[in-house]
């Protein structure tokens, strides 16, 4: 029997490969096992994404290869109404709000809004402030109806056949989606077939593995019987041996236990990774359903599609986009190409290009801008002497009716010819004549032509001309005075005229401009805007692109009056100045200024020069650190200005750090201000920190800052504010901010008795947003 148990031990380890060799099984390793790391095939299906269909129709324009959203975005592009509304309240001491002698803080309620709609294919737009006080600084209690030409722009070039097109470019484009679905369909299927391949090649081998465990496991139970009789103790050897095989044996028998219980887990790893990969698969294919359907969805739909965009909705819209510009209510006419100023004032202004006639109409009522603002250094420039912002020189204070119209070929910016005829119910008496004070200001009427030339040999050269002529608004003491049309008809000096060259010289990625105007003593400014008469002007400017990110351009500019000889005084103005811009790779930005401002006086008796400059340079620098977005900037300006008043003189310096925070945002200002105005004999300094924390929660924000100042002039203050914002709705939110406001900030001055009863602004608006 020890024979027979000697030879059948041998057998089976032979069998299970335990005889003294690794077994095959001892490396669970999965061939090319990377094709089934789930991980990475995770990240190989996820770049599959449905299409929103959020492809704007306002793409639609042409060689942009349009896109079409869907029906229903078609009909909110030609119904939708967009922009917002407030009311608002405000309190204490208001920016831009001058009430001289009233030391009570001051109440503001208003309201404002910009609301776009588009009726009948026309896009229109309305806008308006009301407040119950009326704002010195500019306009305010307007409303103005006005046409969105960005959208008209668009619908010009709406038709059925670029629509067409364009559902057409959105159905290649969902196919394309469709094939590469496709090929990812295919590869998973492919990895999910070798993963059930797998499954069932690792169970066969378990099931094997299985069956050489219980030959084993009967063996042992054999041996161990046998083992007790006496045969086996005739050979003491023998007997070693096979006890030797016996603990071997049940070795190999512990370790194949774990070897099956490993591969037990790797199946079960298998079958999982498998009804993993059949979700994704089905989430594959649930995409590539969508996506069909919504092909079909807009190929079936087309006709449908082109009938709800009515072919004279179009019509209407390409007449209209004939139209310029258009402006009821508030408007700001530019009544002359002699300058680039415009005039406020209340009634219509519309401009209209059809075919190469152009074509322009203006009619209202002019309104008051008197510039008062509680900015120091906007008062000081306005009050400089620069030959255009005598007081109320044209007598702003007295409102007129003015008309004006336009015709002409050629678009504004092209080459074209333009004749403007202008007509103003009140002219304005300027100049060495005074107007017989018994008698009413007569009309003004004057004429204008304006006409430029773009050689078709040199796109980037422009000459232009401007010739007028104008009424006679006023003649000598002790004559009869004249009628507008027999003045604008007449040898008197009231011309006006403009020279103008330009060219850009894209190989060196510069441009040059010169002009020159001239204003005779007599003509009528009661429709140009803010210019005098008795003026000639001579400007240069040139600009250049020194790198791609780098810009630096140079200015000069010379103003005489009393081109007529007649005065015994005459002032010239002269301006010199350069402006630098540069940005590199968004990281470091510099930007800078500085003008010189030559006032030179001549006269019988005196020459006064007066030298003064306006500066100002700034650096930002966009850093990042520890994965926070950090912005650091300063800030130096310096003026010397010699206003009517006397000499003002201002510096300001500046240092910011701002921090990008997940939710918000923090920044740290350190501020210096210095100046001496001409009613104070001594010079002002005022240093300033501030620290501001804006937190955003969802949709809620909220903002804290503090601030303290220390200023010669008002000694140790300390200020701050909080405001907050909350959305009622998706499209009501409520806003208040709180601030203590301090003095030393040149830029705002406050009356100081109010001040001192109420140093805070408050502001609160309820908004409603349409989107």
């Amino acid at each position: 029997m020890w024979i027979f148990c000697t030879y059948a031990y041998t057998g089976v380890l032979a069998q299970v490969g335990l005889n003294g060799q690794s077994t095959a099984f001892d490396s669970l390793k999965t061939p090319n096992d990377t094709e089934f790391n789930l991980p990475n095939l995770d990240t190989y299906l996820s770049a599959i994404k449905l299409p929103t269909g959020k492809l704007d129709p306002k793409q639609l324009k042409k060689g942009m290869n349009p896109k079409l959203d869907s029906i229903s975005a078609w009909k909110r592009y030609l119904t939708d109404t967009k922009g917002r509304f407030s009311l608002g309240y405000d309190a204490g001491q208001l920016p831009n709000y001058v009430l001289s002698g009233d030391e009570r803080p001051m109440h503001l309620g208003y309201t404002e809004g910009l609301i776009s709609n588009t009726i009948v294919g026309i896009p229109i737009m309305f806008s308006w402030k009301y407040a119950t006080i009326k704002n010195p600084v500019g306009i305010n209690n307007y409303m103005r109806v006005s046409i969105d030409a960005e959208r008209i722009k668009q619908y010009r070039n709406i038709s059925k056949e670029n629509i067409t097109e364009s559902i057409q470019a959105q159905v290649d484009e969902l196919q394309q989606h469709k094939n590469k679905i496709n090929g990812k369909l295919g590869y998973a299927e492919v990895v999910k077939q070798q993963l059930l391949l797998r499954i069932e090649s690792e169970k066969t081998k378990l099931s094997q593995q299985q069956i050489s465990l219980d030959k084993i496991e009967l063996l042992d139970s054999a041996s161990a019987i046998d083992s007790t009789t006496s045969k086996i103790e005739k050979s003491q050897q023998k007997k070693q041996q096979i006890q030797d095989s016996i603990n071997q044996v049940r070795a190999k028998y512990a370790e194949m236990q774990e070897q099956i219980t490993k591969r037990r887990q790797q199946i079960e790893d298998l079958q999982q990774k498998a009804d993993e990969l059949q979700v994704y698969i089905d989430k594959i294919y649930g995409t590539y359903q969508a996506i069909d359907s919504m092909q079909n969805k807009l190929d079936s739909q087309k006709d449908f599609l082109l009938n709800e965009i009515e072919e004279k909705a179009l019509n209407q819209a390409k007449s209209w986009g004939n139209l310029k510009k258009m402006d009821i209510g508030l408007a700001y006419p530019k009544t002359s190409a002699l300058t680039k100023n415009t005039m406020p004032m209340k009634g219509i202004d519309l401009e209209f290009q059809k075919g190469k006639w152009f074509y322009g109409i203006t009619a209202g009522e002019t309104m008051n801008n008197l510039m008062v603002t509680n900015n120091s250094l906007q008062n000081s420039l306005q009050n400089t002497s620069n030959l255009f912002n005598q007081f109320d020189f044209q007598s702003i204070k007295n409102k007129r009716l003015i008309a004006i119209s336009k015709i002409g070929i050629g678009e504004k910016d092209k080459t074209h010819t333009h004749l403007t005829l202008r007509y103003m119910n009140k002219a304005v008496i300027t100049g060495s004549y005074t107007a017989d004070s018994t008698l009413a200001n007569p009309a003004a009427i004057s004429f204008e032509v304006d006409a430029r030339w773009i050689p078709k040999f040199s796109k980037s050269t422009a000459f232009d001309i401007v010739y007028g002529k104008t009424s006679a608004p006023s003649m000598a003491e002790d004559t009869i005075r004249k009628s507008p049309f027999t003045g604008l008809f007449s040898a008197y000096r009231s011309n006006t005229a403009l020279l103008r060259f330009t060219q850009q010289i894209p190989g060196i990625r510069s441009s040059f401009s010169a002009q020159m105007r001239y204003l005779d003593a007599y003509a009528d400014m009661a429709s140009l805007g803010v210019l005098q008469p008795n003026n000639m002007r001579v400007e240069l400017q040139s600009k250049h692109e020194i790198t791609s990110g780098t810009k630096i351009g140079f200015n000069y500019r010379t103003d005489q009056n009393n081109v007529n000889r007649e005065a015994d005084t005459t002032r010239k103005i002269d301006v010199f100045g350069m402006s630098l811009n540069s940005a590199w790779k968004n990281k470091l930005n510099v930007n800078g200024q500085f003008n010189v401002l030559n006032q030179r006086l001549r006269s019988t008796i005196e020459k006064i020069n007066t030298l003064n400059y306006m500066s100002s340079i700034s650096l930002s620098a966009n850093i990042t650190s520890f994965g926070f977005r950090q912005i650091v900037s300063s800030q130096w300006n310096a003026y010397k200005i010699t206003a009517l008043t006397g000499l003002t003189q201002l510096i300001h310096a500046d240092f910011r750090h701002q921090l990008a925070l997940k939710k918000g945002s923090q920044s740290l200002s350190i501020s210096y201000f210095s100046s001496q105005f001409p009613n104070e004999l001594q010079k002002s300094q005022t240093w300033m920190i501030q620290e501001v924390f804006d937190y955003t929660f969802k949709a809620y924000t909220f903002s804290l800052g503090a601030k303290g100042a220390n200023s010669s002039n008002y000694g140790m203050q300390f200020g701050g504010h909080l405001a907050f914002s909350c959305p009622f709705t998706k499209e009501l939110k409520f806003s208040l901010r709180a601030e203590k406001l301090i003095l030393g900030d040149f830029y705002s001055t406050y009356n100081e008795a109010s001040f001192s009863r109420f140093p805070y602004y408050i502001q609160s608006a309820l908004t409603i947003q349409f989107k």
